[in-house]
């Protein structure tokens, strides 16, 4: 579903999380647990902005209504993650210096120019 590569490349990044009922949270990616017991995304001043939630959180008297400060929602319940904007380059993805052309995430026009392969 999702590589510790890709969480890292989240971190920080504003994102909706679709959860199986349907309800959609807004919010900071923060981190995720890929395997376990406690599997999971955990998600920074979240808010729900479609849907009803499950199981609806208790209100923090220093926030405006409907946000959470962090949002943990278990990886069994999550359906999607839909983030925009995210950079792929290679200093971004770390690994290979971002000089190397064989470094970063190619996408279809960068190997369609012969960069990729």
């Amino acid at each position: 579903m999702i590589s510790s590569v890709c969480a890292g490349v989240l971190t920080k990044q504003a994102l909706h999380v679709q959860v199986r009922d349907g309800a959609v949270y807004e919010g900071v990616f923060h981190g995720a647990q890929l395997d376990g017991p406690l599997a999971g995304f955990s998600l920074k001043m979240a808010r729900l902005v479609e849907g009803k939630p499950a199981d609806p959180q208790p209100a923090e008297p220093d926030l405006p209504a409907g946000w959470n400060r962090t949002l943990l929602l278990p990886l069994a319940d999550v359906a999607q993650l839909t983030a925009s904007d995210v950079r792929l380059g290679a200093e971004d993805l770390g690994g290979l210096a971002a000089s190397d052309e064989l470094a970063g995430f190619g996408t279809d026009a960068s190997i369609s120019r012969g960069r990729g392969g």
